[in-house]
């Protein structure tokens, strides 16, 4: 059976015209709210990676504080073992005999040079150290090939 469309009195009830208002309004407000909800989320969305970026940005600038710190921590150790050094006795008397000239009572500074030791050699002692067999191994002219050889290979050497 056919179904009967009810009609409606214009009295009681607006015409069709008027629910067809409705139904696009509605779907215009539902629309614009959709476009409103999207904003906000879109709104959120670039505040929360905003966030996560200057959280990184932080982050890397921590590690690398705390890579200077690690160095700056390194280099205050090696700076106290050197002042332990510098404070030490015989560093100080070393220094003040290379660069002061000094040095304690009753010592006597002298100054060795290659001529002062054959001048304080005898002939005969002199003669006896240049007759050496190493000496005159040493004194041979050798070109480097042969200088890497007897290095290596050498057993006079050692």
């Amino acid at each position: 059976m056919p179904q009967r469309i009810p009609r409606y009195n214009t009295k009681t009830f607006p015409a069709k015209v008027s629910l067809k208002r409705k139904n696009t309004s509605q779907k215009m407000l539902v629309g614009i709210g959709s476009l409103i909800l999207l904003v906000m989320i879109g709104g959120v969305t670039y505040s929360l990676v905003g966030m996560y970026q200057r959280k990184y940005a932080i982050e890397q600038e921590k590690e690398e504080f705390k890579r200077q710190i690690a160095q700056i921590q390194q280099e205050s150790q090696e700076l106290a073992q050197i002042r332990e050094f510098i404070t030490t006795r015989e560093y100080q008397e070393r220094e003040a005999r290379q660069r002061l000239d000094l040095s304690f009572p009753g010592e006597e500074v002298r100054i060795v040079t290659p001529s002062s030791i054959v001048d304080n050699l005898s002939d005969d002692d002199v003669v006896r150290v240049l007759r050496e067999p190493k000496s005159e191994e040493m004194l041979k002219a050798e070109t480097n090939p042969q200088k890497w050889w007897a290095f290596f290979f050498d057993k006079q050497r050692l």
